[in-house]
This record gives C-alpha cells, structure tokens and sequence, in this order.
C-alpha cells in the first residue's frame, strides 16, 4: 500500500486520482480532520497527522511499503521531513518518493538546501527511494503573477501542451526497477 502524504494538495490529489484510476491500494494522509472526513465520504482510506508528532505519522504509515513524501511549506520543513523519514522506517515502509525541488543536488539556494538535507536523510536510511525534482509547476506561475503578467499564461500552456517545455527530472538509484515495482503493485492489488 502506498501512502500520499499531502494529499489535499493539488500535486498529491494528482497522485490520488492516478492511484485511484489504476486501483493501486493507497492510503491518504491528510492534516486536517475535515478533508479526511470529506475523503472517507468519497470512499477513500484516509488518515489524519501531524509532521509535529511521529506518532500520528507512524500510525498514518503503518502498514504501507511505500510513502510519498510531500512536506509542508513551513520553516522548519526539514525537520519535520525528518521525522517523517524516522515515522517511515519504524513503520516498514520499504520505499519513499519524495517531492524535492530542481537544483536540490548542487544546494546552490535556500530551498534546494531545505529538501537535499531530507535526500540524504533518505539515500542513507538504507530504504529504496526516488526523488522528483521538478523545474516548476504551471500553479506556481500563475500564483505569483502580477496582473501585468497574466497575458502571459495562455500562451506557456500552449507551449506545453504541444511539448516544448522543459521536462522534469528524476533520481533514483534504480529507476528501471521502481518502474516495474509499480507495475508489480497494480498486479498484486488485481489477484
């Protein structure tokens, strides 16, 4: 089972609804009670936490094998990542795809530095992991656009629809393999 954190978010809702349609089994963590309780109407697994206190992160990855990791927005990101990867481990999870930022590698700016502390975290807690490292999302654009800037949108989501936007980059150790381990996963939950 696969838990999303984040997942009232626009990114992590994505990963839901593509979970959902392949019926991979999943679990939603979600920080608010309310968008849990919204979540279970809809008939979804759905588990509140708090990336303050491990034990409701242990308890909401209790059970999965794998974790997608999207960390709050907040001062102390990474630490509160950090315990999320500590909750993971105790818990079993046996794998983590973390939302990180592009450039996280090099640490060159603050935010890169933020999300690289929780890589390394990962690359050595001896769990298989993948990490997206994403130029941008359409969103951000749009959110801190002034409105001198607005004409500006249609005409980068036509770039992207036809394909001429920068893609995004992923790392992991063993990319082929997770490919396939997805794949083994949509198996297993059909038998």
């Amino acid at each position: 089972m696969i838990c999303v954190t984040g997942a009232s978010g626009t990114l992590s809702s994505e990963v839901i609804r593509q979970l959902k349609r392949q019926a991979i089994p999943f679990r939603a963590a979600y920080f608010s009670q309310r968008a849990a309780e919204i979540a279970r109407a809809r008939g979804i697994e759905a588990v509140t936490f708090d990336y303050n206190h491990p034990h409701t992160l242990r308890a909401a990855f209790d059970a999965c094998d794998t974790l997608f990791l999207l960390g709050p927005n907040a001062l102390n990101q990474t630490e509160l990542e950090l315990n999320a990867v500590e909750a993971a481990k105790a818990a079993g999870v046996r794998y983590i795809v973390k939302q990180s930022v592009m450039g996280a590698a090099e640490e060159a700016y603050s935010l890169a530095k933020i999300h690289r502390a929780v890589e390394k975290a990962i690359e050595t807690s001896g769990l298989a992991w993948t990490f997206l490292r994403p130029n941008s999302f359409m969103q951000n654009a749009v959110t801190f656009m002034d409105r001198r800037s607005e004409p500006k949108v249609p005409s980068t989501a036509r770039a992207i629809k036809r394909g001429s936007a920068t893609s995004t980059s992923v790392t992991s150790p063993r990319w082929p393999w997770q490919r396939s381990r997805l794949r083994l996963t949509k198996n297993r939950s059909t038998r």
